[in-house]
């Protein structure tokens, strides 16, 4: 994150998808169903933080978007260049 503050994460998936940061579950949207998005709310420090998404597809599309809104900011999908892999 490039700052401390409060955030809500959301995901956009057709089928189950759940979010996880630092281990804790942010956003569950877990289930079969059509296109549907969830949200979940956190308080993130400045710095790097463990990402984790389970997603499953069976039947109809297969979507799955994720969305990053800082308070008081636009929602804006999260970008491969904010992801670092270790």
């Amino acid at each position: 994150m490039p700052e401390t503050a409060n955030y809500t994460i959301s995901k956009l998936s057709d089928d189950g998808s759940k979010l996880f940061i630092d281990n804790k579950l942010i956003v569950n949207n877990n289930g079969i169903h059509w296109l549907n998005e969830a949200y979940g709310a956190v308080k993130l420090e400045k710095g790097f933080h463990k990402l984790n998404i389970s997603y499953f597809g069976q039947i109809g599309g297969t979507t799955l978007n994720c969305f990053m809104q800082k308070e008081g900011k636009e929602k804006q999908e999260i970008s491969a260049s904010q992801l670092y892999y270790e």
